[in-house]
């Protein structure tokens, strides 16, 4: 399992980090760093899928342990990534509901496209 967390997590960071280090060298740092981040995101979120298979888990106890997950390395790096303004407890605390919501969406709509594909 962790083999398939690394190789999951690994192919998105390495891509989009080599990306962001070729815009980094035609001198797009911005851009350059946005992409890092994308990575970064990408690679954790790949990473922890695999804890939607760990047998003998409920989808509920799966579900709890990603989005812990989820808070303790996405949300930091949304707070940190410059997609936000973070100027004060409030500005984190929309950052903190936005990704609520939106995590919300994407598991409904894997939950529904993993039930249609079932039946």
């Amino acid at each position: 399992m962790i083999v398939k967390a690394l190789i999951r997590g690994g192919i998105p960071l390495v891509l989009l980090g080599g990306i962001a280090w070729v815009l980094h060298n035609q001198g797009s740092a911005q851009d350059a760093r946005s992409t890092l981040f994308a990575g970064l995101i990408a690679g954790v979120v790949g990473a922890a899928s695999v804890l939607y298979e760990v047998s003998g888990w409920s989808l509920a106890k799966q579900s709890a342990a990603h989005l812990l997950a989820m808070l303790a390395t996405v949300y930091p790096l949304l707070l940190v990534s410059g997609w936000f303004r973070v100027a004060s407890l409030g500005d984190a605390l929309v950052v903190l509901l936005l990704f609520g919501l939106v995590g919300l969406v994407l598991w409904l709509v894997m939950f529904l496209l993993a039930k249609w594909r079932a039946r």
